[in-house]
């Protein structure tokens, strides 16, 4: 009875989660594509965390060609863009 209650009942409730994640997080990503929600690009640099940057991008291609964007930008020390990506 031991064993059950502090090994096997965590463990059963620890699988539980994981199966809730993994179907969950393959449809919030779906959702996202279908009713196309804004992806967020952030940009922060690793000493002040204040001094983050934030756009709004729909679509799954657009969001990533501009991610790209942004990170070129950053390693060229070239000013960040002001909006976020055209639709």
């Amino acid at each position: 009875m031991l064993l059950a209650t502090w090994v096997l009942f965590p463990f059963v409730l620890l699988l539980m989660e994981l199966v809730v994640i993994a179907l969950v997080a393959p449809l919030s990503v779906v959702a996202q594509i279908v009713l196309r929600r804004p992806w967020i690009i952030e940009a922060a640099p690793s000493d002040n965390a204040r001094d983050r940057r934030e756009w709004k991008c729909v679509g799954w291609r657009a969001s990533g060609d501009f991610a790209e964007t942004v990170a070129e930008k950053l390693q060229q020390g070239i000013p960040l863009p002001i909006s976020g990506c055209s639709e």
